[in-house]
């Protein structure tokens, strides 16, 4: 800003608008030198928190809530169905290597 206050100041002419303009701006930036800016920032908000992964500790007599086996047995399933699928594309596979097969025989 200093550079393009003394380009304004050379080239004025006798203008008392562009002077007082000129020396508002002047001031500001003398009493931004010292100080510095802060970085902008979108938000203002405190650094995220480390999760915590504390153990959970049973007694003899309490049981785990179903909560608790319910992701193993989801996860039992979804291989489960990805192996049925697999399975089937690599009968349709088959099938189709089979069909194949049988008109090349009949062709011939």
């Amino acid at each position: 800003l200093r550079p393009i206050l003394r380009c304004v100041e050379s080239s004025q002419g006798d203008d008392a608008g562009v002077a007082a303009l000129v020396k508002i701006l002047a001031t500001i930036c003398s009493e931004y030198t010292g100080r510095g800016l802060a970085p902008l920032s979108l938000f203002d908000t405190s650094p995220a928190q480390i999760k915590v992964l504390d153990p959970i500790f049973h007694e003899v007599g309490d049981r785990p809530s179903r909560g608790m086996e319910a992701p193993e047995t989801k996860q039992l399933q979804r291989r489960i169905n990805k192996e049925r699928r697999a399975a089937s594309r690599q009968l349709a596979r088959d099938a189709t290597v089979l069909h194949r097969l049988q008109t090349q025989k009949e062709r011939d």
